[in-house]
């Protein structure tokens, strides 16, 4: 079985290279490019953040303090493709579809995108619905943007029709591209893309002077798993091993409670032959860089919400304290917060899986 790490993202906001991200920023899109910009006169009075499995919302009040309209393109750039995330590469199905897929299975195609993630992504505007436009770059780990080098060479942006997502790599299959690929020296010494590619939602939005802007985002987030495992009896978090090796427990803040929790699930379920096995899910969502707008946040409220049957953990922001209520939903609020710090949530499935 192979394993999935999840990437969830959120709406993005960054000056400069498209690495990690978070909340809606200015941005300028011209001959193919996006700019990012800051914002001296906009500011994001209110943020509200629901975090889940199965669904990311956020809620932003904006308000403008200059004389004079504002009129700007907005842009939320999606997580990135890694390949251990559940595929929603836009380019990746595309050339599956062309590769793969016959005219009497596009049914079958249809159903298989409807369940991806993103792809139900909506946005209202002081309660009113509104498209977006999408474009994919392709970026070098420092940031340089090498989408028309590549469209020049047809070479296919998706990183993941490349490599192949349970199955033979693309590249192994044509040497000849390979080859070109190298020659351009786009590969590491792995033989894998060094770039990603990044699909950005963007829009043009109007904030009218003096007044304030109600903004919301949903959707469904990219999932996948890992496993958290145990042989025997465990006396400490340490004793359970991650199935992902660059994971740790100490990376999540976990709680005295969580431990204690934790411990308790696998203890009572000890064996020696029987490995224990649950799984665990991971969500990124990164923070410091919504500074980009006027001022600090001035009114942050976060909330994570497991899903039936799982806990959460996670580091807050700042070491602000967070309250858990009945249904292990945490929540946390910050006033005039500049955020510093990512978000890096844990969610671990109570049943036992054999």
């Amino acid at each position: 079985m192979r394993t999935s790490k999840v990437i969830w993202g959120s709406v993005l906001c960054l000056l400069g290279a498209l690495s990690a991200k978070a909340n809606d920023t200015l941005a300028s899109v011209k001959s193919g490019e996006i700019v990012y910009k800051v914002s001296d006169d906009v500011e994001m009075q209110r943020e509200e953040l629901t975090i889940s499995p199965e669904e990311v919302s956020v809620s932003y009040e904006f308000f403008n303090h200059a004389n004079h309209e504002i009129t700007a393109e907005v842009a939320f750039p999606l997580p990135t493709m890694t390949p251990y995330s559940e595929i929603w590469d836009e380019q990746y199905f595309a050339y599956k579809k062309l590769e793969r897929y016959t005219e009497e299975e596009t049914s079958s195609l249809a159903s298989v995108l409807e369940a991806r993630p993103f792809l139900n992504f909506k946005r209202t505007v002081d309660g009113e619905s509104y498209g977006y436009l999408s474009k994919v770059v392709a970026l070098l780990p420092d940031g340089k943007d090498i989408t028309k080098l590549l469209a020049k060479n047809r070479i296919p942006l998706s990183r993941a029709f490349l490599l192949g997502i349970q199955e033979e790599s693309w590249l192994d299959r044509n040497p000849a591209l390979k080859k070109k690929v190298k020659k351009l020296g786009l590969l590491d010494e792995k033989g894998m893309p060094r770039w990603q590619d990044h699909t950005i939602f963007y829009w043009t939005q109007r904030f009218p002077p003096q007044k304030k802007s109600l903004v919301t985002h949903t959707y469904k987030p990219a999932t996948g798993y890992y496993w958290a495992y145990l042989q025997g009896k465990g006396k400490s978090l340490e004793d359970l091993s991650l199935a992902e090796a660059k994971l740790t427990w100490k990376e999540f803040c976990p709680r005295p409670e969580f431990e204690k929790t934790i411990l308790g699930l696998f203890q009572n379920n000890a064996s020696s032959n029987v490995p224990q096995v649950r799984r665990i899910a991971v969500v990124d969502y990164v923070l410091k860089t919504g500074a980009n707008w006027k001022g600090p946040i001035k009114d942050f409220t976060l909330k994570v919400k497991p899903l039936t049957g799982m806990i959460a953990t996670f580091c807050a922001p700042q070491g602000a304290a967070y309250t858990q209520d009945a249904q292990g939903v945490l929540s946390l609020h910050l006033t005039n917060f500049k955020p510093q710090e990512d978000l890096h949530i844990l969610f671990v499935k109570k049943a036992f899986e054999s």
